[in-house]
């Protein structure tokens, strides 16, 4: 009662099997690919950059090289299922939120972007609060990169609330 609600995005898969690939050639299944960051972001797919292996369910950093993930959204928090790969070590991730029209062609947060929203450190295979936007009624387009600190994270969904608490709008 209260609350602003915006539309949101509907949930996303990273894997082959319900998700959708928004750089050129689509996924690579069940193998180990080389991805560039296409750019032109579109609402309700993954955007890889680096070498990540995509199965059914996930799509894995393997590395060695830096990498990212992208997804466009809407939407007041993003939770993501994210697991830390098959040592169980835990996987810092740098999480960078922009506007759509603003993203670098670098990703945000690394180093001199400055836009970095924070970090999950990743133990265990489970749902992730990622990010909660404090901006109440922000109905456009945002971008988020989650960058792991090394190999074997595990994406596998992200789900967009849209809703902002009656008490958090400030007015």
């Amino acid at each position: 009662m209260g609350a602003v609600c915006v539309p949101g995005t509907p949930e996303i898969y990273a894997g082959y099997y319900r998700g959708a690939s928004g750089n050129p050639g689509g996924f690579r299944e069940d193998a180990a690919a080389l991805y560039a960051d296409p750019g032109g972001y579109r609402e309700g797919n993954i955007h890889l950059q680096g070498r990540w292996l995509v199965d059914a369910e996930a799509a894995r950093f393997v590395g060695p090289e830096p990498g990212y993930l992208r997804v466009a959204y809407r939407g007041s928090e993003v939770n993501a299922v994210l697991a830390p790969g098959e040592t169980d070590a835990a996987i810092r991730v740098a999480v960078a939120r922009t506007g759509l029209a603003t993203a670098p062609g670098l990703p945000p947060g690394v180093s001199e972007a400055g836009d970095c929203a924070g970090q999950v450190v990743v133990d265990a295979p489970r749902l992730y609060s990622v990010l909660r936007d404090s901006a109440a009624g922000d109905d456009g387009l945002k971008l988020l990169t989650l960058i792991p600190a090394r190999p074997g994270l595990g994406v596998y969904s992200f789900t967009f609330g849209a809703c902002t608490p009656a008490g958090a709008v400030s007015g």
